[in-house]
């Protein structure tokens, strides 16, 4: 079955480091082929009937959706996440150290003693 065999693939890609990074390379170089290969098909020709200029957008939406999928790195979208919120911990940080060193302290035991004979 294709999916299990894909499946052993990435298995065996992630035990072995050189083998990931070959791949990704591979990969990378595929998602530069099909980068190409889009801005050819979206320039497409002069003079184009309705029917052709329908499949080029399909095809250039769907070779831009794999290569994001292939490279999301280099082709995907950007995220930014911008913090505005700020939570003081100092008074966590005193509980906690407290905690610490009464654990340190009950530690000992208290007792007598006694040597049998």
């Amino acid at each position: 079955r294709p999916e299990f065999a894909l499946r052993e693939l990435r298995i065996y890609i992630m035990r072995d480091p050189m083998l990931r990074t070959r791949f990704q390379e591979a990969r990378d170089i595929s998602s530069e082929y099909s980068h190409d290969r889009l801005i050819k098909e979206a320039k497409g020709g002069d003079g184009e009937i309705p029917d052709e200029v329908q499949r080029s957008a399909l095809v250039v939406k769907t070779m831009m959706w794999q290569i994001e999928k292939m490279s999301p790195e280099r082709y995907g979208p950007r995220q930014q996440v911008d913090v505005t919120h700020t939570y003081d911990i100092s008074k966590a940080m005193e509980r906690a150290q407290l905690r610490l060193e009464q654990s340190r302290a009950e530690k000992v035991i208290n007792g007598e003693f006694r040597e049998e004979t």
